[in-house]
């Protein structure tokens, strides 16, 4: 079975885009979420650890936080509350 050039090319760039999804939204987020705070949390301890000891359990209870999907209620539902 042979393909054209343009069907391979059109498979390879489709390919690509789902790996850059992946990793664009789902692995990069993931590692901002835990860096991020971990950074603070280290400056943070060496500038005032006693501001630091105040700010790990708010960072353990978000990290322990699932997160609920938005309300998505009829738009009709949203006029009647105004």
């Amino acid at each position: 079975m042979r393909r054209r050039s343009g069907d391979l090319v059109s498979a390879l760039l489709g390919d690509v885009e789902l790996i850059e999804l992946f990793y664009a939204h789902t692995i990069s987020p993931l590692f901002v979420a835990i860096l991020v705070p971990g950074g603070v949390l280290i400056v943070l301890s060496w500038l005032a650890p006693g501001l630091a000891l105040v700010l790990v359990p708010f960072l353990v209870a978000v990290a322990l936080t699932r997160l609920s999907p938005l309300d998505r209620r009829p738009s009709s539902a949203l006029s009647c509350a105004r």
